[in-house]
């Protein structure tokens, strides 16, 4: 048989009264004093290469028509961007696609607006020929991007124009970069820190602390961004003089880093 004793209300406040002691000095006894601080710093850079995407569109009645028009302004523009020095291996195809174009039931196609250009190629279609035919395609559109990276910035200008002069229609995407990005990461990082360790440094001295060792450190941000733009253009003629192509020109790229660092501290005076 299990038998209950009472405990007396006095001995169970000092039983508790000893296990709080307890935890309290196990838990004093392996805390260490810290702080946390972050660190941040920046780093410029002038570009050394651009990206910069080329799209090709074009129209026509057929399928093969619309391809193999598409097929030759690539060649064109290829066989250029060789002869400008453009490796083979940083020029890449990034999309390529097809669909029909499709008649609205007003509508129907002009064939006098196959000549490349961004014209509609529809014209208004009486009622009973929209009520037989507005369901039938018309046309095929053949798109094609290039990915092209540029690694003489002083030849980007002519090779924006002469693409253009032979046939790309879309421009977008204009990006400039370093060929160096680890290295200025990791002169942003090495400056974070050192901002951190400063800060840390003079918070804890005011308080009468000494850094001690590093708990720990992470990188909370870590990016770069370019001081220029980013473009997208719908093209339908090329520059009209060479002022006009040499308007783009490159900016700074900036490279940010951000460490955050516990420190233990030690000679506590507080």
């Amino acid at each position: 048989m299990y038998r209950f004793t009472p405990v007396p209300s006095s001995m169970l406040a000092v039983c508790m009264l000893c296990f709080s002691c307890v935890c309290w000095a196990a838990d004093e006894e392996n805390d260490q004093p810290t702080i946390s601080v972050a660190g941040s710093a920046e780093v410029f850079t002038m570009p050394d290469r651009v990206q910069l995407w080329a799209t090709i569109v074009t129209r026509a009645r057929s399928i093969a028509d619309a391809t193999d028009e598409n097929d030759q302004t690539i060649r064109q523009a290829i066989q250029f961007l060789n002869s400008m020095s453009v490796e083979q291996k940083n020029i890449s195809t990034e999309h390529l696609s097809l669909e029909p174009m499709m008649r609205d039931s007003a509508r129907k196609i002009d064939p006098r607006t196959f000549q490349g250009n961004n014209e509609s190629p529809f014209v208004e279609l009486d009622s009973a020929e929209a009520a037989f035919e507005k369901q039938m395609p018309v046309g095929y559109i053949a798109r094609r991007t290039l990915r092209i990276t540029i690694n003489e910035l002083n030849k980007f200008d002519s090779i924006y124009k002469g693409l253009v002069e032979r046939g790309i229609n879309n421009i977008g995407g204009i990006s400039f970069e370093t060929s160096e990005l680890r290295k200025y990461r990791d002169q942003a990082r090495i400056l974070a820190i050192r901002a951190a360790k400063e800060k840390a440094a003079a918070l804890a001295g005011e308080l009468g602390a000494e850094l001690a060792a590093v708990q720990t450190i992470s990188e909370t941000d870590n990016r770069f961004s370019y001081g220029g733009f980013n473009v997208l253009q719908n093209v339908s003629s090329p520059f009209g003089n060479d002022s006009e192509a040499e308007a783009l020109a490159a900016g700074r790229i900036r490279i940010q880093a951000e460490i955050s660092v516990v420190f233990i501290l030690k000679n506590n005076q507080l």
